[in-house]
């Protein structure tokens, strides 16, 4: 799994759109919005939300090693291995397709 290409977190909403935390991290492109405009109704909940996508990102790739982990073969916890159809690993594999169509990858 490639490591994400986007700026890194934590990205703070200012008064003219989405930054990178300087705070936190040096950023190597210098000063500039990640998302500058949103409009209309749900402006101000869209920009919320995009500014945690890096947050998000890393959730679900902890989320999904986590269900990787615990699906491996061989009894886990007193527990025996699902089946291929248990809801769990259908949810670890959209994980990795958002997560790869976060990195730019194809599916």
């Amino acid at each position: 799994m490639s490591k994400p290409q986007f700026t890194p977190g934590p990205w703070r909403v200012y008064q003219d759109g989405i930054h990178p935390d300087f705070q936190s991290h040096a950023d190597p492109n210098g000063s500039h919005a990640i998302c500058a405009d949103f409009f209309g109704p749900d402006a101000a909940f869209n920009r919320q939300a995009v500014s945690a996508l890096p947050d998000l990102y890393e959730a679900l790739e902890a989320c999904a090693a986590a269900i990787g982990e615990w699906s491996r073969p061989g009894p886990v916890n007193g527990m025996t291995v699902p089946a291929d159809s248990h809801p769990l690993l259908a949810a670890m594999k959209s994980a990795h397709a958002a997560l790869a169509k976060a990195r730019g990858e194809k599916s």
